[in-house]
């Protein structure tokens, strides 16, 4: 198979978010972000759909898993709610830079 060249954004959308308790395959565990992320070459980008869960902290919760599981020392973090369109939805980008 041959590799892409360009760089690649790969977007995940789980259904309810980051491994729930009780995981099933629309969902994603933090090993597969892991693996995703570290298959991605420099200037990739990987994105993280979420939507509000029961916290008021729910964003900063989120992120401060994505980062863990994306080795944060890797990665640039930007962030876009999208409260134009939902007031319960964010992205999460993350960049690699190693």
């Amino acid at each position: 198979m041959d590799e892409i060249q360009e760089k690649k954004i790969v977007f995940l959308d789980p259904d309810t978010g980051l491994e729930p308790k009780k995981c099933k395959a629309e969902q994603v565990k933090h090993c597969e972000v892991k693996q995703i992320f570290s298959s991605l070459k420099t200037g990739d980008f990987l994105v993280f759909y979420q939507h509000k869960f029961f916290d008021s902290e729910w964003d900063e919760i989120r992120r401060k898993e994505l980062a863990e599981a994306c080795d944060l020392s890797k990665c640039k973090i930007r962030t876009w709610k999208a409260n134009e369109i939902a007031n319960d939805v964010i992205f999460f980008f993350f960049e690699k830079e190693v």
